[in-house]
């Protein structure tokens, strides 16, 4: 039998130390925030699908061009109130399935006797060709001067005016908070180039990501969500 020196036992705890003593190495991948929106993009969609006063659902999402998803919405403040949220979008392809997500800031301000906060999750079915290249050119702006005629899911007093019919835009949100509804006047979309190319791991236009021709594995669940019956 071989003798081990006390040198020799030292060299080789050394040589084992790594597989013996430490301990064993997991594969972790980091989740980073543009990938934590659009899981909860997904659960959002999930919800929205399962309200029973919201039957038309699914009816809107097979006929719309796009969809906006934004997970959380906080509006707060006294007298002026703020909104502001990331937001997701995703545009119908040739072939009936769904785009890959692009990232946009919504924000904006509302203006009266206003006060506690807000949060709400929010979907704007973008009906119109017309609405989402008003999108993607940064050219929103609810309640201005630009033509899109936007329909709020359970404003009556949007109803009397704009018929789900006839709108460009229809918001679907569900809020809790002090405030007795959720309305859209005043708010705007900007495409966030920053989230945008930290998720693609390169800088790319909302254009390329919602044509299909930017790609990358994420959303899966996401697209199949939107695209089930």
């Amino acid at each position: 039998m071989r003798k081990w020196t006390l040198p020799a036992l030292l060299l080789a705890a050394i040589a084992f130390a790594p597989m013996l003593g430490a301990p064993r190495a997991v594969a972790q991948t980091a989740i980073s925030d543009q990938q934590k929106l659009v899981n909860q993009a997904t659960g959002v969609i999930r919800t929205m699908r399962s309200e029973p006063g919201f039957a038309q659902s699914r009816s809107l999402l097979q006929r719309a061009k796009a969809v906006m998803i934004v997970p959380e919405l906080t509006k707060g403040g006294l007298i002026v109130g703020g909104q502001g949220g990331a937001a997701v979008l995703l545009a119908r392809l040739p072939d009936g399935g769904w785009s890959d997500p692009a990232f946009f800031s919504i924000g904006g301000g509302t203006f009266g006797l206003q006060a506690g906060v807000q949060q709400a999750q929010m979907v704007f079915f973008i009906m119109t060709e017309s609405a989402l290249q008003s999108v993607l050119r940064d050219q929103v702006t609810f309640g201005g001067q630009n033509g899109i005629a936007v329909f709020v899911v359970g404003q009556e007093k949007q109803q009397s005016a704009i018929t789900q019919d006839r709108a460009d835009i229809i918001v679907w949100a569900r809020a809790t908070g002090a405030y007795a509804g959720i309305t859209v006047e005043g708010t705007s979309v900007t495409f966030n180039r920053d989230d945008t190319a930290k998720y693609y791991g390169r800088p790319v236009t909302a254009d390329g990501i919602l044509h299909g021709t930017v790609q990358r594995r994420g959303a899966g669940r996401l697209r199949t969500v939107l695209a089930a019956p």
